[in-house]
């Protein structure tokens, strides 16, 4: 009976630590989000990327980067507008 008992306390331990370990990853967040979105124009060619938000975040948009290595948030109305 000892054994028993042992043995099932040895499976439910390990079934914790497995479940534990896990959680971290099933509960993943989005890295970039934006809270505050910039209303402005920007020069299309100082624009290097255009990243949609992750569809996690609270607020849709796009995170632009500009070639000077800054990250603009802008909201989801945001249109990249050809050189003239």
């Amino acid at each position: 009976m000892m054994k028993l008992c042992a043995c099932l306390a040895l499976v439910l331990y390990v079934l914790v630590q497995h479940h534990a370990d896990a959680a971290p990853l099933a509960i993943a967040s989005p890295k970039d989000c934006c809270f505050n979105f910039y209303t402005g124009d920007i020069p299309s060619d100082r624009i290097v990327s255009v990243l949609q938000i992750h569809s996690g975040c609270a607020n849709p948009g796009f995170i632009v980067k500009t070639k000077k290595g800054i990250s603009i948030c802008m909201g989801p109305d945001f249109q990249l507008k050809p050189k003239a």
